[in-house]
């Protein structure tokens, strides 16, 4: 008798499918042909689904743990107004892409950049929400919804939705690829 095997699974980290798959199919190959083990595969796959969810959710923690301190850094540069750090924490051959309006490339780009929308908008705060991670060892990728706050009053100016592409140097992370969108 002739069995067939589904097994529908949404994957957030594309290097984990191709794990991910592989295994599966050499599973429903197994389960497919009648081993008589057939409870021990079936515990498996469970086994393999279970800790394809945890392993995803700890990476995009340990993203998020590696990407905090420059977040923390950027929240500062923006509340005092320091376009030289906010710029600091991109790499040398950042693109800034405005979607659908505009993109900056290269630090001396981003920070005449930097200095326009801020000088529009004077002394404000960010706040960040609906953050995702997800990446590997070089690159680390973060998107979220951002409001930005006027001060002192935090009034909402604007708000919209950011991706940010980090990228490794050495020990450290920088930004690669911005990309936003302002809600209208």
């Amino acid at each position: 008798m002739t069995r067939l095997f589904f097994w529908i699974v949404s994957y957030d980290n594309i290097s984990s499918i191709f794990v991910q798959a592989s295994e599966a199919y050499r599973i429903a190959t197994i389960y497919k042909l009648g081993d008589p083990h057939e409870e021990t595969v079936i515990f498996e796959m469970l086994i393999l689904t279970f800790l394809a969810c945890i392993v995803a959710n700890v990476a995009a923690e340990d993203i998020e743990a590696t990407l905090k301190p420059y977040y923390e850094k950027l929240e500062k540069a923006v509340e005092n107004q320091n376009i030289k750090n906010a710029v600091r924490l991109y790499h040398g051959q950042a693109v800034i892409v405005k979607k659908d309006m505009y993109v900056v490339y290269g630090k001396k780009e981003i920070t005449k950049d930097y200095e326009d929308v801020w000088k529009k908008l004077g002394p404000h705060t960010f706040v960040l929400s609906n953050q995702t991670y997800e990446g590997t060892d070089d690159y680390k990728i973060a998107e979220f919804n951002f409001e930005i706050l006027r001060k002192p009053d935090r009034t909402k100016i604007v708000e919209g939705r950011m991706l940010h592409i980090w990228k490794r140097r050495g020990e450290k992370f920088y930004i690669y690829h911005e990309q936003f969108e302002l809600k209208q």
